[in-house]
């Protein structure tokens, strides 16, 4: 990643997740349903959005900025 080159990370600890990534992308159905900044997402907001909460919400309640598809 410091030599400029994207690196995906495909795990279910969530902590380890927002640690690591910049950004976090969560796909349900074979579609990615939401992306937002790792900086100020908690891991019990993001795991709400892996089980289909309105990731509108989770923007006013992170602080996070959030986009949905």
């Amino acid at each position: 990643a410091e030599s400029g080159v994207s690196v995906i990370i495909a795990s279910s600890d969530l902590g380890e997740l927002i640690g690591m990534a910049d950004r976090i992308l969560v796909m349900r159905d074979g579609a990615i349903r939401f992306e937002a900044a790792a900086q100020g997402l908690t891991e019990e907001r993001l795991l709400t959005l892996c089980y289909g909460a309105d990731p509108h919400d989770a923007a006013k309640t992170s602080g996070a900025e959030a986009r949905a598809n």
